[in-house]
Parts: C-alpha cells; sequence; structure tokens
C-alpha cells in the first residue's frame, strides 16, 4: 500500500464524515425539530386548548339557548295570565339550576385547565386568565349569595357590568386552538 492508496481512503473517510455531518445538520435536525414541534402542538391541543374549546363551545350553547328561551317566553307570556308568572319562576329556577351544575362548573373545570396546564398556553392566555377568574368568582360568589342581597343596588349593577363574560378572552382561547390545528395539520400534509 502506498501514500497515495493511504490519502485516498483518508480523503474518502473525511470526506463521507463530512457528508454524514451535514446530512444530519441539514437533513435529520429540521425533521427532530418538526418532529419535537408536531408533539408539543399535539399535546397543546389535546390537554389544554382542544377540552377549553369544547367547554366553551358547551357553555356558549346552553347561555344562547337560555337567552333564546326567555326572549321566545317574553315574546308569548301575558302579565295578566297567573299561570305565566308561574311558568317565568319555574324557567328562571331551571336556568339557575343549569347555571349552577353546568355553566359554572364548566368555568371551574376551565380555571383548573388553565392553571394545570399554564405550561402549554400561549402568554396571551395567561395574560387573560385574570380577567376570566375575576368574572368566574364574581359567579362563584353570586351563587353562594346573590349580589342584589350583598350590596345596594348600585354597587349590585356596577359590579354585574365590571364582571361581565370575557368573550374576548373566549375567542382568543378558540382562535389559538384553531390556529394550533392548522399549523398541526399542515406538517402532515406536505408528506
Amino acid at each position: 500500500m502506498t501514500w497515495w492508496d493511504i490519502g485516498k481512503i483518508l480523503l474518502t473517510a473525511i470526506l463521507t464524515v463530512l457528508g454524514s455531518a451535514l446530512a444530519f445538520k441539514y437533513k435529520f435536525v429540521p425533521e427532530l425539530r418538526t418532529t419535537k414541534r408536531a408533539e408539543f402542538l399535539e399535546k397543546q391541543l389535546s390537554e389544554l386548548y382542544g377540552p377549553l374549546k369544547i367547554l366553551i363551545r358547551k357553555v356558549r350553547i346552553l347561555s344562547e339557548n337560555r337567552v333564546h328561551e326567555l326572549q321566545a317566553f317574553h315574546k308569548y307570556a301575558k302579565p295578566e295570565v297567573p299561570k305565566h308568572d308561574e311558568q317565568h319562576v319555574q324557567l328562571i329556577k331551571k336556568h339557575n339550576e343549569e347555571l349552577r351544575a353546568i355553566i359554572i362548573p364548566a368555568y371551574e373545570e376551565m380555571a383548573t385547565l388553565l392553571s394545570t396546564k399554564a405550561h402549554l398556553a400561549e402568554p396571551e392566555i395567561i395574560e387573560g386568565f385574570d380577567i376570566f377568574y375575576r368574572f368566574l368568582k364574581t359567579w362563584q360568589d353570586h351563587l353562594g349569595k346573590p349580589i342584589a342581597e350583598r350590596f345596594p343596588a348600585p354597587a349590585a349593577i356596577e359590579l354585574g357590568d365590571e364582571h361581565k363574560e370575557p368573550h374576548g378572552y373566549f375567542v382568543l382561547i378558540e382562535q389559538q386552538f384553531e390556529q394550533k390545528l392548522q399549523e398541526y395539520r399542515s406538517m402532515f400534509s406536505h408528506t
């Protein structure tokens, strides 16, 4: 074996190592990053944004139905019909029970998700939590003892106005869900 043969072997070995290093850097590292990003997106969607979106929709549908029922009732109810007063009381009781049994627990589940899965949330979701939690706390307190029984009428109205349902926050959560889902799906549509 001559120096020339050894040189060719070394040159081949160096080029093979260099080619492997470049392939690793430009092929496998980006794939690894994509895989890690896909795993994180899947975790965000399955553990945080997906459940939040379903809870938001559940509350929205029930709330819209409650409004529709009240509008329909007031459209056809007559003050001079005593039975309508009784039906109105029953409807309000039904709505209060839905609030107590379904809506507030759904909000509480959302608060728990946001608290326990905060590491999966985007910063703006964490920043909006305060408004949401104040709203939830107002309703929890109200269910314990109605605001109108705890405060003078003007104060009760002011508190109710300050702590309205944070629709903008819920829209932001739903937008995050849609963006994450679209990004996740696009990762696999190019293959």
